[in-house]
């Protein structure tokens, strides 16, 4: 009896050392036909390969703003830039410059409706003096 679990537990062994090592591209016997796994993982994933590319293009941008810090630091001149690294930075830099603009417009709106509430007040009080 002891003898057939330890038999038993070797060919669960042996199986999943199979499945586990092989470096072929391993086929789902399906009821109407062979499937790729690897068809599989790119359809039924796309979530990896998105994480995966906000991974990278996170990586590059940060590589570009340490780039950008030691170019404006003095650490590197531009004539020791290669031209695909002066074309990322003034990439980096229109891209600086549109989000300020940005935020610039949203600033003067907020200024703008302190401005109102300010004006409106300034009415209402003077409307409550004439009283």
């Amino acid at each position: 009896m002891k003898q057939k679990i330890i038999q038993m537990l070797e060919r669960i062994k042996m199986f999943i050392k199979k499945v586990f090592n092989r470096n072929d591209v391993l086929l789902i016997q399906d009821s109407k036909d062979n499937i790729d796994i690897n068809n599989i993982n790119s359809t039924v994933s796309p979530n990896v390969t998105k994480k995966q590319n906000m991974r990278e293009q996170f990586e590059k941008e940060r590589q570009l703003l340490e780039l950008q810090r030691k170019y404006e630091s003095g650490e590197i001149k531009e004539e020791n830039l290669s031209q695909p690294q002066k074309s990322e930075l003034i990439e980096i830099y229109k891209k600086q410059i549109t989000t300020l603009e940005e935020r610039k417009v949203q600033y003067q709106r907020q200024i703008d409706g302190y401005k109102r509430q300010i004006l409106d007040a300034m009415y209402k009080l003077k409307e409550q003096i004439k009283i």
